[in-house]
């Protein structure tokens, strides 16, 4: 079997904008960040989208201390609200597209200024 015939017979590709990693706090953010994104559109709950870590892990690469990570980073910029349903074991993704729309608007300098004062107190 040749390569291409091997690579559609893998799934999808994954892409993402990989100017967002300066902003969103690196590349496995911004890989998340936009795999969310996408599945945004396609939520069925106003709460957001509920993917477990093992369907974003396929679909993404990240593993789950990845993702816990890239979560993070993205909680702490603001653009990803997460609501837990502890009693369905789930958890909703939603972006807040105005916190994206003050992070892209700023620059990434000054997020990082913002960074640096929030870790010098």
């Amino acid at each position: 079997m040749r390569v291409a015939d091997v690579l559609r017979e893998l799934g999808r590709p994954i892409a993402y904008y990989p100017f967002l990693a300066r902003y969103l706090g690196g590349v496995n953010a911004a890989v998340l960040f936009c795999q969310i994104f996408y599945w945004q559109d396609k939520a069925t709950s106003e709460l957001g989208v509920h993917k477990t870590s093992a369907e974003l892990e396929n679909e993404t690469g990240l593993s789950y201390e990845e993702q816990r990570s890239a979560r993070a980073a993205l909680r702490d910029s603001g653009v990803l609200i997460e609501t837990e349903k502890r009693i369905e074991h789930k958890i909703y993704f939603r972006v807040d597209e105005d916190a994206l729309e003050r992070i892209l608007s700023a620059g990434p300098a000054a997020k990082k200024a913002s960074q640096d004062s929030r870790t010098e107190v």
